[in-house]
């Protein structure tokens, strides 16, 4: 069936949620499920992010952030990743990494977004989302 799991820790000032879904994986049910204008749109976005000609799972979940996509056609579904990348924008050391299938996309945020994208040569099979944020308060209000 399907199964899903999600732990919190703190570490020092510091809050690390993890959320892992043994499914099929973001890249995969994205791709299946958007209309095909829009799969080209991300496509675009996703060979101008890595310079490559071929589409792989790190750029599909970079292209799900992007553009706020998931298998999900109803409202209110599939905002999740947006709202954990507001936290993070709001904290000075927030970070998030996704590892779906063979890709990895990790997004911090210090002063301006930074984007990293990997390939893996093994599959982990689903979804690991992972993220932290400062519980502290600056005096920027962040």
């Amino acid at each position: 069936g399907k199964r899903w799991w999600i732990m919190a820790q703190t570490i020092g000032e510091d809050l690390y949620i993890s959320f892992l879904d043994k499914g099929i994986g973001i890249p995969k049910t994205l791709l299946e499920s958007i209309p095909e204008q829009e799969i080209k749109g991300i496509k675009r976005y996703i060979r101008r992010l890595q310079g490559a000609l071929r589409v792989n799972d790190a750029g599909v979940i970079a292209g799900a952030m992007k553009y706020n996509r998931s298998r999900f056609r109803k409202g209110g579904r599939g905002k999740g990743l947006e709202r954990v990348q507001a936290l993070v924008n709001s904290s000075p050391s927030g970070s998030l990494t996704i590892l779906s299938n063979l890709g990895r996309y990790h997004y911090q945020f210090d002063t301006d977004p930074k984007i990293k994208l990997q390939e893996h040569a093994d599959s982990m099979h689903g979804t690991l989302i992972q993220w932290n944020m400062s519980l502290k308060t600056t005096p920027q209000g962040r």
